[in-house]
């Protein structure tokens, strides 16, 4: 019974000491903020907010690719780290597409379609046409049609399928 006694507390602090430690492993940065880069292998993806970028897609033809996150979503936070990060996605990315990180949560934040302003929640409707699947979420538009949106995470080999597929459609 003594050695239980001196055990029990020895084992809680272990754990509470290994329970602190793995939080901090487990800690991912949050997404890339808006007019932000996500690094790759000596190159970066250049993200844009919605404004600038969907301007900028509209003028050089360009498919627009829009990262949908929040800020609380892992898989998105995975998305960032795991995807966004491969050579031959931001070699595909940079050269087809203007990427656009938009988190739809921000509510200091306005976006503007053809001289309408909306907030990100009526901007988020707008792009899943009412249907939402959750985060995240990455919507295509040329030339003011959207295409068929990717929803949810993929790793590098499952996206850059989509994107060479977002290409082929011009």
């Amino acid at each position: 019974m003594k050695k239980l006694l001196f055990i029990l507390p020895l084992l809680a602090m272990a754990i509470s000491f290994c329970s602190m430690s793995s939080d901090k492993k487990n800690e991912t940065p949050a997404p890339a903020a808006q007019t932000a880069e996500v690094s790759g292998v000596g190159r970066k993806i250049t993200w844009l907010d919605f404004n600038t970028g969907y301007a900028k897609a509209l003028k050089e033809k360009k498919i627009v690719l829009i990262d949908c996150y929040t800020d609380w979503c892992y898989w998105c936070k995975r998305l960032d780290k795991d995807t966004y990060t491969d050579s031959s996605i931001i070699e595909t990315v940079n050269k087809s597409f203007v990427a656009i990180k938009f988190n739809p949560e921000k509510t200091d934040s306005r976006y503007e379609i053809d001289g309408k302003t909306y907030s990100g929640m009526e901007l988020l409707s707008i792009l899943s046409n009412g249907q939402s699947s959750g985060y995240p979420t990455t919507f295509f538009i040329k030339q003011k049609k959207m295409l068929p949106p990717f929803e949810g995470y993929a790793g590098p080999a499952e996206f850059i399928k989509t994107l060479k597929e977002k290409v082929a459609q011009n």
